[in-house]
Formats: C-alpha cells, sequence, structure tokens
C-alpha cells in the first residue's frame, strides 16, 4: 500500500501521511511500502479559507483509490492501474486526524472488505 500526499504546506501533508500511515498499520494484512504497491491511495489536500483571508479554516482531501495488477498491453506485460474509488473530506484543522482516521475506515470498509471476500470465497 503507496500513500501519495500532495498538499501545499508541506508540514500539514505530512501529518496527513503519518496518520494514514498509523491507521493503516492497524489493518492486520495491509503493509505500507514505498515501490511496487498492490494499492496507492492518491490524496489531494487544499487549505480551505475564507474571502479575503489568509486563516485557514479547514481542509478538504480528495482521496482517490488505485489498485495496481499485472497486464498486457500491445503484446507488452506492465502493471495497470484500476480505478477502485474516490471520496472527498471536509473538516477543521482540529479534526484532521478524524478525517484521517474516517479515510481508512471508508477505505478498509468499501475496497478491502470486499477483496478480502472474493480471495476467501466470501468466508470473510
Amino acid at each position: 500500500m503507496l500513500i501519495d500526499v500532495d498538499l501545499k504546506n508541506k508540514e500539514v501533508a505530512s501529518t496527513v501521511e503519518s496518520y494514514i500511515s498509523r491507521e493503516l498499520r492497524s489493518l492486520a494484512d495491509v503493509n505500507v511500502v514505498t515501490k511496487d504497491p498492490f494499492c496507492t491511495l492518491h490524496i489531494i489536500g487544499i487549505e480551505n479559507t475564507s474571502v479575503g483571508s489568509s486563516t485557514v479554516r479547514g481542509y478538504t482531501l480528495s482521496v482517490v483509490t488505485v489498485f495496481h495488477s499485472p497486464c498486457t498491453m500491445y503484446g507488452k506485460a506492465q502493471t495497470c492501474e484500476l480505478f477502485d474509488g474516490q471520496s472527498i473530506y471536509t473538516d477543521s484543522p482540529e479534526n484532521l486526524r478524524t478525517m484521517c482516521e474516517l479515510i481508512v475506515t471508508r477505505f478498509d470498509t468499501h475496497s478491502l472488505k470486499p477483496l478480502r471476500a472474493a480471495l476467501t470465497g466470501g468466508q470473510h
């Protein structure tokens, strides 16, 4: 599992990546890696401000889940990206950690749970 966070504020991006990594590590069958992932969480974030103000009122995180699978295209073996879904979260800076927990909960429920069931013949 690869985590890719893109946010202008690099400190907040690092915090988001840390929170997401921590939550993913709590899932027994998920390993966070830096190369050759089976899946990537692409997270693009923006700071929410009021018109005419630079005060950050919150964050919006767009999360795209992509699974990676070996495939053959034009007679050439490669890795294909399979779009799994997108979700958007918005909340105050104080709830950044909660947003990250919700991201992983949704990923586990909507992406991993069906995958586990398919791999175990519905026995998970």
